[in-house]
């Protein structure tokens, strides 16, 4: 058998365990983000180094969790993330509170150049609790893909 991949390389997909606080219906995985004994930022950065290695310009999606529960870490790893790579993020966006609410445009914007695309998973109906700042419109004012 011969294994045939896209050109670039394989795709890595990164389960960070920030929980989003939010209570969708369908996450599975909501149990295992209340215990993060296990989850090592050190590996996930060590991780990172060892697939740019071996396949240089692989895609990353960094999914969850919540990847935008932690602004702080979500940056290290993609100032770990080198250019050569294309980097996507899943999301449902995370119960921001209002004090934070207004970072995260700031993000979005600072790593323009870095993320290529941002998934985001609207299965719940958005809320008056959603602020405006949080509507997907947000990308498209901004530029950002």
């Amino acid at each position: 058998m011969k294994y045939i991949t896209r050109e670039g390389g394989a795709t890595v997909t990164m389960m960070v365990p920030w929980d989003c606080n939010n209570n969708c219906p369908f996450c599975v995985n909501k149990k295992e983000y209340a215990d993060m004994a296990g989850f090592s930022l050190e590996k996930i950065l060590e991780s990172i180094k060892l697939m740019d290695s071996i396949t240089p310009e692989c895609d990353f999606v960094i999914s969850g969790g919540e990847p935008f529960a932690d602004l702080e870490g979500l940056q290290t790893i993609l100032n770990a993330i080198p250019l050569t790579h294309k980097i996507f993020i899943n999301t449902t966006f995370p119960a921001f509170t209002s004090s934070d609410v207004s970072e995260f445009p700031k993000f979005l914007i600072k790593n323009k150049d870095k993320i290529t695309g941002v998934n985001v998973s609207l299965i719940l109906p958005f809320s008056t609790s959603l602020p405006v700042v949080m509507t997907p419109a947000v990308f498209n004012t901004y530029g950002i893909r």
